[in-house]
């Protein structure tokens, strides 16, 4: 852009980066936009007014300033002007390009056109920039630069490679998770508030030290419809890619689990759930009680409707046909025969039929109360429900209702919380905010070996 738009834009970027969290300044731009869309006219019937104010017409414009806020913000976010070109890597054909001191990207030029563009490189060139939400803050999703017919892209979606001496710079290692920036999932209106952006558990996540030899298997099953064609997305499982990234993160930064030692899938298939199960528990085999090992599963679970025993349900398993569906009991069984001193597992996750939004079987009337089966080892298992109740979502915190509180609990004892602790209170907090948000109980239960009966309230991670 020219020089004047570059001083404006450097000026509301410094504004924007030791001000407010992008979350809350969003929030705020909507409100005050919204506070004032909603003031009566002096020159407005009332009746005029009322229609004009409907939840319908409200939440529609709540929507539009909330694109208007986004598009504002985008703006203010990158200097354009202030972007400057590193090394080139000859291999991998790419010039980094730097933002700032910490943020970069990658831009493919060929060979035979890297010394010219680097000669006339001029910021002015950059055009068609967007950007989307990572974390709390906006990431460069796309921007084009095009000189005398040629066009150079670069965009969130491909893949790039840069590494010089100087730099070892790898690009595909860095986590960005492009979902974030759909809004649809992660606010939320009413009457009253305005709901933007992610949930509070998912950022001051506490940091304790590594702990050896303690690992973790974290699975998030959510999109059933795209690997079962006849299945809608309502029988999608809502927030659990969510639940299981964010309690990645727990594990990694909480829970002492070293990056080699996380194990973690996204709508996994039959084959990469019972492969990364047979891997883990090898393993933890291996080291024995040496180890220690935390499993999560978010996702669909389904019981036999004659034996009434339950499954985990993998993305591409119908309920019609559970042959290929892994059995509760045999993951157990896998788990107690690694002799870890320590097996917790979370499952939220329902059995009887039912879901989040809606079982598996979407005409299914009558619920099957599942086999709870019993425990050896030294395993104890946090369900999300009880019963024949169903594993509600939160939609406020854009979590599994169990989730949430889990990583809640976490969040505020930073980690330091005995079992015991973790289970008096996801029993009350889960059940009343169940009732509050979802007008349905869900009652957390707590399965316990006969083995450690005597031990595992006081069990800590």
């Amino acid at each position: 852009g020219n020089s004047s738009n570059g001083t404006l834009n450097q000026i509301a970027f410094n504004h924007f980066e030791s001000s407010l969290p992008l979350s809350c300044l969003i929030k705020k731009y909507v409100e005050e936009k919204i506070n004032a869309w909603q003031v009566k006219s002096e020159f407005e019937k009332i009746d005029t007014y009322q229609e004009r104010v409907k939840e319908n017409s409200r939440n529609i414009m709540i929507d539009l300033y909330l694109e208007e806020a986004i598009a504002y913000y985008k703006k203010t976010t990158i200097d354009i002007d202030a972007i400057t070109l590193e090394k080139y890597d000859a291999e991998n054909e790419t010039f980094l390009l730097k933002l700032s001191d910490t943020k970069s990207f990658p831009l493919p030029v060929p060979i035979n056109e890297a010394k010219s563009f680097k000669q006339n490189f001029n910021t002015s060139l950059f055009t068609n920039i967007d950007m989307v939400i990572k974390g709390n803050t906006f990431i460069l999703s796309h921007i084009e630069y095009e000189k005398n017919g040629n066009k150079y892209v670069y965009d969130i979606s491909d893949k790039y490679s840069y590494a010089t001496t100087t730099f070892d710079y790898n690009f595909d290692k860095i986590d960005i998770d492009i979902k974030q920036s759909n809004f649809s999932n992660t606010i939320k209106t009413s009457n009253t508030s305005i709901r933007v952006g992610n949930s509070f558990v998912d950022s001051n996540i506490p940091e304790n030290k590594k702990i050896n030899n303690r690992y973790a298997l974290v699975i998030g099953n959510e999109d059933y419809s795209s690997y079962q064609k006849t299945l809608n997305s309502e029988q999608n499982v809502d927030y659990a890619e969510n639940d299981a990234t964010i309690f990645k993160q727990y594990c990694l930064n909480t829970l002492g689990v070293k990056q080699d030692n996380m194990h973690f899938l996204l709508n996994a298939t039959a084959g990469q759930m019972s492969q990364e199960i047979d891997l883990v528990s090898k393993i933890v085999s291996k080291l024995g009680p040496d180890a220690e090992l935390i499993v999560y599963y978010a996702g669909h679970g389904y019981p036999d409707e004659l034996t009434k025993v339950p499954y985990l349900i993998p993305v591409d398993v119908s309920a019609s046909n559970l042959s290929s569906a892994l059995k509760l009991s045999d993951l157990y069984s896998k788990l107690s025969d690694t002799k870890a001193s320590k097996v917790t597992i979370f499952l939220d996750a329902c059995f009887t039929g039912g879901g989040r939004t809606s079982g598996l079987v979407a005409s299914r009337g009558v619920k099957v109360r599942p086999k709870e089966g019993s425990l050896s080892g030294n395993l104890i298992v946090f369900s999300a429900s009880s019963g024949d109740q169903s594993s509600l979502p939160y939609h406020k915190e854009a979590h599994g209702m169990f989730t949430y509180h889990v990583l809640k609990k976490l969040q505020e004892s930073e980690g330091n919380v005995s079992m015991g602790e973790l289970s008096d209170y996801l029993v009350d907090s889960v059940s009343i905010r169940s009732l509050k948000e979802n007008e349905k109980e869900q009652d957390p239960n707590v399965n316990i070996s006969q083995e450690v009966i005597d031990d595992w309230i006081n069990w800590k991670f």
